[in-house]
């Protein structure tokens, strides 16, 4: 089932519990799920995926502390160490 745009939708479900509990299914376009928020979160973690530092991207945020940025793009502190490692080795090459 494609739309106007030859666009393929996928599935969103809603699930309310109460009384009754019932699961509501229904398809979406992709651009309609897509918000400019999530566009802003890909953009901070692309940047910090391309080694950019922490406290680079803050400014550009208005994220107050590190960690509070961390959180937001997923990043958890095992994997901040390991970034932090790799890049202390290829600075030794």
């Amino acid at each position: 089932m494609q739309n106007t745009f030859g666009m393929q939708p996928f599935g969103s479900v809603k699930q309310f519990m109460g009384r009754k509990a019932r699961v509501e299914k229904s398809f979406i376009s992709k651009y309609e799920a897509i918000s400019s928020h999530t566009c802003r979160r890909s953009f901070v973690a692309n940047l910090y995926l391309m080694g950019y530092s922490l406290s680079q991207i803050m400014p550009m945020t208005g994220h107050s502390s590190e960690p509070q940025l961390r959180e937001y793009i997923g990043i958890d502190a095992e994997e901040n160490a390991e970034r932090i490692a790799l890049s202390i080795q290829r600075k030794k090459k």
